[in-house]
């Protein structure tokens, strides 16, 4: 018996949600993308702000389960602090930009680097293997933000308050901000493939510093109720490594970028995404620029 009709029996034995004989991977990928079928769209997940509705902790809280992410609109009210933020940074790069390190660097590296201050520019990103796939190709990504000599703290500080501190701990009692990263993205536009990011419990919080106003700026995608099925990206994972070689193994090859709902916003907005779901960025057009801060929790 072939590795295939192995996990094709594992498929069909135990209980993903599905009744259908498998024959083959298109039916596979077929069904897994019929349970991403769901006829919603970014409102289904969206919350106005209000430090005033005592409620607003759990609403949160009912969207982040059911969906597996939820946009918080003006979380930031000071824009103007954050219009600053984004100038300081740019300016910053400029300043510095022949000491930005332009390598190939692989997942392995990027966990090693705990607590240090790093900046990096994604030339390729590849497993310790060739790989097909793009990797934001271009992006600037600076490590631990929270440690540069730039107005950023505040900001940092900021997804320490009580809302998300509560909400976390709704989560799980183990579960903590480990660390803030920066994104620059522009002209980015070979984005990583849709993904996830754990089978294991951890979320990131995504603060919008420029205007994200239509896909043309390279929004954050995410494929809604994807994070209540790990038996199904970790079948993913195992169709990756045995037959799939040439991609990253976390990477969503069995569904289709069509079930990703892009996450447009403007600057002081803020997404929670469960990170065991599916998710992704878009192609930038040339000229656009992104800055996203990005708080990990786990």
């Amino acid at each position: 018996m072939t590795i295939q009709k192995i996990l094709i029996y594992l498929f069909n034995k135990f209980d993903f949600g599905f009744d259908i004989e498998i024959k083959n991977f298109d039916n596979i990928k077929r069904i897994i993308n019929s349970k991403y079928n769901k006829k919603i769209d970014i409102s289904n997940f969206t919350i106005n702000f209000n430090i005033d509705d005592v409620y607003i902790n759990k609403k949160i809280n009912n969207m982040l389960m059911q969906y597996g992410i939820v946009v918080i609109r003006d979380y930031y009210k000071n824009k103007n602090s954050i219009n600053s933020i984004a100038f300081n940074i740019n300016k910053f790069l400029k300043e510095n930009k022949n000491s930005i390190v332009k390598k190939l660097i692989s997942i392995a590296e990027i966990k090693s680097i705990n607590n240090e201050l790093k900046i990096v520019q994604r030339e390729y990103y590849a497993n310790n293997k060739k790989s097909s796939e793009n990797n934001d190709e271009g992006m600037i990504e600076i490590f631990n933000v929270d440690k540069l000599s730039i107005n950023i703290l505040d900001t940092c500080n900021f997804i320490n308050s009580d809302i998300i501190l509560n909400l976390i701990n709704n989560m799980g009692s183990n579960l903590k901000i480990t660390n803030h990263n920066l994104y620059i993205n522009e002209s980015v536009n070979k984005t990583r493939y849709l993904h996830v990011d754990s089978l294991i419990p951890e979320f990131k919080v995504f603060t919008y510093l420029t205007d994200v106003t239509d896909r043309s700026y390279g929004p954050y995608s995410y494929v809604p109720f994807s994070h209540k099925n790990s038996l199904i990206n970790m079948f993913n994972m195992f169709i990756n490594w045995f037959f799939m070689r040439t991609y990253i193994v976390t990477t969503s090859t069995l569904c289709d970028n069509n079930r990703a709902i892009e996450i447009y916003g403007n600057i002081g907005d803020i997404i929670i995404s469960d990170q065991r779901g599916i998710h992704g960025g878009v192609p930038q057009k040339v000229g656009r620029n992104r800055i996203v801060l990005v708080s990990t929790i786990k």
